[in-house]
């Protein structure tokens, strides 16, 4: 695991006034979450795969930035419902991590799967990191330097 980029996310969350508070009372297979109510975050310092920590956090700050008040009404929503909250923190987390790597890779060496990999992001993502990637290489070109 990339500690710089796990350090790095903590330090945008502080900045943003979102607590993460780590846990080592979970049991393995407890996921992570978060309340926007109280812009906090309870991370699982036991999760089964650690691989995949950077990747929750960044799910987790995708919850509190894109402004989702799902906190105590999220049991009562359809699945439907939940599943949009769900894929618009993915897609937060996917617009949070995209810079660590593209920062580090050439548009011309870019690969989303890579990407992937890297970040242990569900495969039923991929369409939507490759287009994202796309955009951020476009955004970027077009940005002074």
């Amino acid at each position: 695991m990339q500690s710089w980029i796990l350090d790095s996310l903590l330090c945008k969350a502080k900045f943003l006034s979102i607590r993460v508070i780590w846990s080592n009372e979970l049991k393995r297979d407890t996921p992570p979450t978060a309340s926007f109510k109280h812009r906090s975050i309870v991370m699982n310092e036991n999760w089964h795969n650690t691989d995949e920590i950077i990747f929750q956090l960044a799910h987790e700050l995708g919850h509190i930035l894109t402004g989702d008040r799902y906190d105590s009404a999220l049991y009562q929503q359809t699945f439907n419902h939940h599943a949009l909250i769900e894929y618009k923190a993915n897609l937060g987390a996917i617009e949070l991590l995209l810079p660590y790597y593209c920062e580090n890779v050439s548009a011309n060496s870019a690969n989303s799967a890579d990407f992937i990999n890297l970040f242990c992001i569900p495969s039923h993502l991929t369409e939507d990191v490759t287009k994202l990637m796309l955009l951020y290489y476009k955004k970027s070109q077009k940005a002074p330097h």
